[in-house]
């Protein structure tokens, strides 16, 4: 399936779309710095909200798909 590179994504979309669990995504937040910044946040700031490009972007780079079966689209 093909993405927009403009979609809207949350935790749960990122891990569905690469084929991961959400708190392996969730680790990714927190223990790489240099994991992209929410465009925004909802719910009252608590749920971040990034552009589905930048985080396939991050996710090829830093060969976090490597020895993974699914690829980003």
């Amino acid at each position: 399936m093909r993405y927009s590179v403009n979609d809207p994504v949350g935790v749960q979309d990122i891990a569905w779309r690469l084929g991961y669990e959400a708190p392996t995504v969730s680790n990714w937040i927190k223990r790489h710095a240099d994991f992209p910044k929410p465009l925004f946040r909802v719910s009252n700031g608590r749920i971040p909200v990034w552009e589905w490009a930048t985080v396939r972007t991050w996710v090829v780079t830093t060969g976090h798909l490597n020895n993974h079966k699914k690829k980003a689209s």
